[in-house]
């Protein structure tokens, strides 16, 4: 297997107007486990989801708090439907490709270098909710 690192994003912590409740995302073994480290009476959110944007369509229409990717909250944050809330942990939240070596390719590898290109030059790309509408 070939692995290759294809972004490097941050989970941040935003808050609707309502900040509560906190809502947990589980993003991976990883992020619970510095998560929970880092802010242990948030361990047992009485909220939780698995799917980043199942929460960040709660949070928009119920209000809330949790950890979310920059680049799909920042559109939230410039038109302040959303607030990152300040001196919170940020955690890293990479993002890569897993191919078998034995089925690389030229073709293979132009379709990733498209992929690069696309993850590089729109960062809007999870937008899905527009509570303004």
């Amino acid at each position: 297997m070939q692995v290759e690192q294809l972004l490097e994003e941050k989970l941040i912590l935003v808050r609707a107007q309502n900040p509560e409740p906190y809502v947990y995302i589980d993003w991976g073994e990883g992020f619970r486990q510095q998560h929970d480290s880092a802010l242990p009476e948030l361990a047992k959110a009485p909220v939780s989801f698995n799917l980043g944007p199942l929460a960040l369509q709660y949070i928009l229409e119920n209000g809330g708090s949790g950890y979310f990717r920059t680049r799909v909250v920042q559109s939230y944050l410039d038109r302040k439907v959303l607030r990152r809330v300040p001196k919170a942990p940020e955690f890293s939240y990479p993002t890569y490709l897993v191919y078998s070596r034995d089925r690389d390719s030229q073709a293979l590898q132009q379709a990733f270098a498209l992929l690069r290109e696309v993850v590089a030059q729109d960062p809007d790309w999870s937008q899905r909710w527009d509570p303004m509408i």
